[in-house]
C-alpha cells in the first residue's frame, strides 16, 4: 500500500493561513519511497483569496534555522493551479494520507485549493500525532536524525519514521505501558 505524509509550512495557525510550502513524501511499510515533492506556493494569489498570516507566526519564523527560512521563503513560487496539479500527480496512487494534525494541514490545503476536486477522501486521512501519543512516542526521534525542522519534506521524513516505529511496536505486541517504559529508558 502506498501512503503519503503531508506537511505544510504557513504564516498562521488557522485554516485560512497563507501556505508557504507543501511537502509530501510517499512511503510504505519499508520506508520512504522517494525524496518527496516540495511545492512553494504563490503568496499573492492566497492573499487575493482571503488567506492571511499573523505577526506572531512571522516572528516565530525569524527564530527558526536559516536553512528552514531559506526554503520556506524562497523566491520561486508556484501558481496554485500548478501546485495542485503537481501534488495531484504525486499522490495519484496513494491509498492513505497522513499529517501531524490533519485538522490543520488538510483543512488548510482544502481551503487553498478551494474549487478543485479533493485530493483525498475523508476516510483516507490519518493523524500521525494521535498514533505518536498512543504508542508512547512523544519526544521520540529516530537514531542519528539529521533533518531540518520546519522544512516540510524533512518534517515528512521524520513523521514517517515515527509512524513506522509505532507500527513496529504494535506488531511486536507491546503494551502501551511497555512502550512508554522503553521511551523513558532512552
Amino acid at each position: 500500500m502506498i501512503e503519503t505524509m503531508i506537511d505544510i509550512e504557513t504564516l498562521g495557525t488557522g485554516p485560512r493561513s497563507i501556505v508557504l510550502s507543501i511537502g509530501a513524501v510517499n512511503f510504505s511499510d519499508q520506508g520512504p519511497l522517494d525524496q518527496g515533492i516540495f511545492l512553494p506556493l504563490d503568496i499573492d494569489q492566497q492573499i487575493a483569496m482571503g488567506c492571511d498570516g499573523t505577526q506572531s507566526t512571522l516572528l516565530w519564523w525569524m527564530e527558526q534555522s536559516e536553512e528552514a527560512r531559506r526554503k520556506s521563503f524562497c523566491k520561486d513560487r508556484l501558481h496554485l493551479p500548478d501546485a495542485y496539479g503537481h501534488l495531484k500527480r504525486y499522490v495519484a496512487d496513494v491509498q492513505q494520507f497522513w499529517a501531524k494534525g490533519p485538522q490543520f494541514d488538510m483543512v488548510t490545503l482544502e481551503n487553498v485549493f478551494k474549487g478543485a476536486p479533493p485530493l483525498w477522501k475523508y476516510n483516507t486521512v490519518r493523524d500521525m500525532r494521535t498514533l505518536q501519543s498512543e504508542c508512547g512516542l512523544d519526544g521520540w526521534a529516530p537514531p542519528r536524525w539529521e533533518g531540518v525542522a520546519h522544512d516540510p519534506c524533512s518534517d515528512c521524513m521524520f513523521q514517517i519514521h515515527v509512524v513506522l516505529e509505532a507500527r513496529r511496536r504494535m506488531r511486536q505486541g507491546l503494551e502501551l505501558s511497555e512502550a512508554r517504559d522503553l521511551l523513558n529508558a532512552r
